[in-house]
């Protein structure tokens, strides 16, 4: 994923039960050649219900993200809102630890 050049790493703040720490991000470089501008939640889930690359689904790599995240106590709302709106689309229920598909 990040062999594109999709990411500019950025140093920021971050909140952690434990203090606040100065930590790596990599934010969408929104003047890179791939970038496209953000959709609506719902059309969002559609498109990374039809979505799939070399590594697998979109719909397995967002439940993967969303599954570190809450073992690691990140909350994220817009994933988490996301991901039920792609559960529901794919007749999923929602569950804690789902089970992601590996590719071969």
């Amino acid at each position: 994923e990040m062999r594109f050049p999709n990411y500019v790493p950025l140093w920021r703040e971050a909140r952690f039960a434990t203090g606040r720490r100065t930590v790596l991000v990599f934010d969408t470089d929104r003047d890179g050649p791939l970038y496209r501008p953000e959709r609506a939640e719902g059309e969002t889930a559609e498109h990374l219900a039809a979505s799939v690359g070399p590594s697998g689904t979109n719909a397995a790599y967002l439940a993967e993200t969303v599954a570190a995240f809450r073992a690691a106590g990140i909350a994220d709302p817009y994933l988490d809102r996301l991901k039920a709106r792609l559960d529901a689309l794919q007749g999923a229920a929602p569950k804690g630890g789902d089970e992601i598909p590996r590719p071969l």
